[in-house]
């Protein structure tokens, strides 16, 4: 009945929350292996010195206020996708579509503005937070259901990036203001 039904929702987002957890910390290697196969990885040799450049010189100005990100630096790379965007994901997975890149003029402060704003997601933990809100329980019990594991958590994770379902307004809004904070220092 009603009570076995929320027992076994419960189960569910347990279930989801430890494969979560898993994928943000000892798997996050794995997933951005993932992320890596969807989007493709760009070769563009001054796109990518310019986002190590960025994501080195913001993880030190990260580190000065919040120095947990010396035990999960961030795992990056450049993307093969055209449209203009970027994204944090859960593990502190980050990436930039090349798209972004020519559109500023490979503009190296401009896109760690954009960077640093991703990084402010994957600081404050948005990804989990977003997921945990937006994945649906169907979806959970499909996974739960057929003894699915990481892998199937990191697929249907997959499927959400770059849809803006995960974050909220006031994610948003908190990533401004860290971005400007961590690009000016």
């Amino acid at each position: 009945g009603t009570i076995g039904t929320l027992i076994n929702a419960g189960a569910e987002y347990i279930y989801l929350d430890q494969q979560l957890r898993y994928l943000d910390n000892e798997g996050r290697d794995d997933f951005m292996k993932q992320i890596k196969k969807k989007y493709g990885v760009s070769t563009d040799e001054r796109a990518n010195a310019m986002l190590t450049r960025i994501v080195t010189n913001l993880s030190a100005s990260i580190a000065q206020t919040d120095p947990s990100i010396t035990k999960k630096p961030y795992n990056y790379f450049v993307n093969e996708d055209k449209d203009f965007n970027a994204f944090c994901t859960i593990g502190h997975n980050l990436s930039v579509n090349i798209g972004l890149f020519e559109p500023l003029n490979y503009n190296e402060n401009e896109i760690a503005f954009i960077v640093a704003h991703e990084m402010g997601h994957g600081q404050k933990g948005h990804p989990i937070s977003g997921i945990k809100k937006t994945m649906p329980i169907s979806l959970i019990a499909s996974i739960a259901g057929a003894n699915g594991g990481a892998a199937e958590v990191g697929s249907a994770i997959l499927s959400q990036i770059g849809t803006a379902k995960l974050i909220t307004k006031p994610m948003e809004i908190e990533a401004d203001a860290l971005a400007f904070t961590y690009a000016v220092n």
